[in-house]
C-alpha cells in the first residue's frame, strides 16, 4: 500500500490515488499550501480528496503534527467541501488500527470509534475546515485526524477512501499551560489570616501574572496585592512555571477565599490559560503554632524516628512524614537538599546521592501558610551497598489461566553475580513477602523471571494473547501464587527486599493492570516505585526475559 505525507490510505481507484498523493505531497513541500481557489478545477480531479492537514497555535503560527498545541486549531483542506452522517472529518483519540480503518471505511460508526470521538468546534474559511478541541489536551497525548470514506462533495461524489493522520501534543511545556497546584492549597481550611503568600504551579511558561493570577474574598472582591514569577524550586514544586502573590493586608478572619487564574494570562501559544480556582477558609485567628506530626505506620523496611519513618538505602535517604496540616517541607544533609509541597500534610523525600555507608546528620522542616515552622533533627547512617537487582516488567492480568500465568521480571543492571536465595517479594509494604528458596544466582544484565510454581512458560493464552517465554530465559518458581493469591487485577505495589530485608527495588499500584498486557520501567532510577517509574509495555506487549 503506498503512503504519502504521513497518511494512511484505504482502497482507492489507482488513477485517483495517484492524483491526490501527489497533490497532499506538493502542499506539504511549500511553507503555505496554495489557497482552496488556486487548486485545479475539481471536475477535471474526478472524486474529492484531501489536500493537506496543519496544525496551528493560537497565535496563527504553523506547528509540527508530532508537537501540537494542548489548544490547537487542526485545519484540514480538501479539493471540495465535505459533508456526511455523522461529519466525516474527526478527531479521535488512541492510536491508528486496523480495526478503525475498517470502522472509516462507511457509516455509521461502531460503539468503539465513537467512544474515542473528542468533541471540538468546526468552522470553515478560505483554507478549509478548522476543528478545535473543546478542552485542552494532555501534554503527550496522541491522537489521529480521520476523514471517513462516506464524505461527500456538494455534487455527491464520496471520497471513496478513509485517511488517519496522527498527531501528538507538545509534552516538553512549550505546547500550553494551566495551573496544576496551589498554596494554601483547594480546599485548605483554618489558614491563618496572616498569609505569607499564595502560589501557584503551571505546567508550561505562561504570560501575563501581574493581571491575570489574584486573590478575591468570599464575595468575588479582588483584593491587593501583584503576582510575579517564581523559582518552583524554592516554593517545594520540582518542575513546571511558577508566581508568588503577596498579600498587600491580612485577609479577613474565618472567611473563604479564592486564589483565580483568568483572562489576560496566556500560555507560550498565546492560547488562553484555563480559568482556575483554589478555594479556602481562613481561621477565626491568627495562627502562630507550628505544624504537628501525625503518627504514621512505617513499612517494614522503615524505621521510626521522631514521629517520621525513615528508609536507608546506599546512595539515598527517603523521609516520610504526616503533618496535621497542608506544609511546605524540606530535608537537607550537607549539600543535598530536596523539598515538596504537602498540600494533605502527607510527603515523602528523597535525599540522593548519598554515599553508601555513611552517617548523616538530616535537618527536616515543615512550614505552615502563616510561616510558622517545625524543625526536627535526625541522625541516620546509608547502608553499604545493596544488591543490583531491579523489578522492570510485570503481568498481572495474563489472557491464559491466572495466577498461574502471572510473572514478575528481574533484572541485574550491576557488575556482579547476584544470589537470590532469601530475597523476597511482597504486595504490601507492611509485609516482608514470600521468599525466594534454594539456589539462584543472576548474572550481569541477564534477566529472569518469578512465577508461580505451576507457571507454563508455553501457555501463551487463548489467542496466543500472552506473550512467549523465550526458551533461555530462567525461571523462579515461588508458592503457589505471587503475592497474596496472586497479582491484583486492580493494581497493587510490589516491593523486593534482600534476606536483611532492605528494600532493593519496588513498583507502584499504577498504570492498572489490562488483560493480556504488561507495565514496565521507564524510570532510569533501577529502584524507584513512584508512580511515573512504570508505564505500559508499548502496544502492551509482554517481553519476558528479553
Amino acid at each position: 500500500m503506498h503512503r504519502s505525507a504521513g497518511f494512511r490510505h484505504g482502497p482507492l481507484h489507482v488513477g485517483v490515488f495517484v492524483a491526490s498523493a501527489c497533490l497532499v505531497s506538493a502542499c506539504f513541500d511549500v511553507a503555505r499550501p496554495p489557497r482552496l481557489d488556486a487548486s485545479p478545477p475539481h471536475d477535471a480531479l474526478g472524486p474529492p480528496f484531501v489536500l493537506s492537514i496543519a496544525a496551528l497555535d493560537a497565535r496563527g503560527q504553523r506547528r509540527s503534527l508530532d508537537a501540537i498545541p494542548r489548544m490547537p486549531t487542526l485545519q484540514v483542506r480538501t479539493s471540495a467541501p465535505l459533508s456526511g452522517d455523522p461529519e466525516p472529518v474527526m478527531l479521535l483519540r488512541g492510536r491508528d488500527d486496523d480495526a478503525l480503518r475498517e470502522d472509516l471505511a462507511a457509516a455509521p460508526l461502531r460503539g468503539p470509534t465513537l467512544a474515542r470521538v473528542v468533541e471540538v468546534t468546526r468552522s470553515t474559511d478560505d483554507d478549509g475546515l478548522r476543528l478545535q478541541p473543546t478542552s485542552v489536551l494532555e501534554p503527550g497525548e496522541e491522537l489521529l485526524v480521520v476523514v471517513g470514506a462516506w464524505g461527500r462533495d456538494p455534487s455527491g461524489r464520496a471520497l471513496g477512501m478513509s485517511l488517519v493522520q496522527r498527531v501528538r501534543v507538545d509534552g516538553q511545556g512549550s505546547g500550553g499551560a494551566r495551573a496544576v497546584d496551589a498554596w494554601p492549597p483547594d480546599g485548605a481550611a483554618a489558614v491563618s489570616p496572616s498569609l505569607r503568600f499564595a502560589a501557584l504551579r503551571f505546567d508550561g511558561p505562561v504570560e501575563g501574572l501581574a493581571r491575570g493570577v489574584w486573590l478575591e474574598d468570599a464575595e468575588g472582591h479582588r483584593l491587593g496585592g501583584v503576582a510575579q514569577p517564581a523559582r518552583c524550586e524554592a516554593l517545594g514544586w520540582t518542575r513546571g512555571a511558577c508566581a508568588v502573590l503577596v498579600p498587600d493586608d491580612d485577609l479577613r478572619p474565618a472567611t473563604r477565599h479564592a486564589l483565580r487564574v483568568g483572562a489576560p494570562l496566556v500560555d507560550a501559544t498565546g492560547a488562553p490559560v484555563p480559568a482556575f480556582a483554589a478555594h479556602f477558609t481562613t481561621a477565626a485567628e491568627t495562627d502562630t503554632e507550628a505544624p504537628r506530626l501525625t503518627p504514621t505506620t512505617c513499612a517494614v523496611d522503615e524505621q521510626s524516628l521522631e514521629g517520621l519513618c525513615v528508609r536507608a538505602e546506599d546512595t539515598r535517604l527517603v523521609v516520610r512524614l504526616s503533618a496535621g496540616e497542608a506544609a511546605r517541607v524540606q530535608a537537607r544533609t550537607g549539600l543535598v537538599r530536596t523539598s515538596a509541597v504537602a498540600p494533605r500534610g502527607e510527603a515523602t523525600l528523597e535525599l540522593a546521592p548519598l554515599p553508601p555507608d555513611t552517617p548523616c546528620d538530616v535537618v527536616l522542616e515543615a512550614t505552615d501558610a502563616g510561616g510558622n515552622t517545625l524543625r526536627v533533627s535526625l541522625a541516620v547512617r546509608t547502608t553499604e551497598p545493596l544488591a543490583t537487582l531491579s523489578i522492570t516488567e510485570i503481568r498481572a492480568d495474563p489472557a491464559g489461566p491466572e495466577p498461574r500465568q502471572e510473572f514478575v521480571e528481574l533484572e541485574n543492571h550491576g557488575t556482579a553475580w547476584v544470589e537470590l536465595e532469601g530475597f523476597h517479594l511482597a504486595d504490601a509494604a507492611s509485609s516482608i513477602g514470600d521468599p525466594v528458596v534454594g539456589p539462584h544466582r543472576i548474572a550481569p544484565g541477564a534477566r529472569l523471571l518469578l512465577v508461580p510454581s505451576d507457571f507454563d512458560p508455553d501457555d501463551t493464552g487463548p489467542g496466543g494473547r500472552d506473550a512467549p517465554t523465550p526458551p533461555g530465559t530462567t525461571l523462579v518458581r515461588m508458592d503457589r501464587a505471587l503475592g497474596n493469591a496472586g497479582l491484583s487485577n486492580a493494581g497493587e505495589p510490589l516491593f523486593l527486599r534482600d534476606p536483611e530485608g532492605r528494600r532493593v527495588s519496588s513498583a507502584p499500584a499504577t498504570p492498572a493492570p489490562r488483560e493480556g498486557w504488561c507495565t514496565v520501567r521507564t524510570s532510569a532510577d533501577p529502584r524507584t516505585g513512584a508512580a511515573a517509574g512504570f508505564d505500559y509495555a508499548p502496544g502492551g506487549v509482554c517481553s519476558p526475559g528479553r
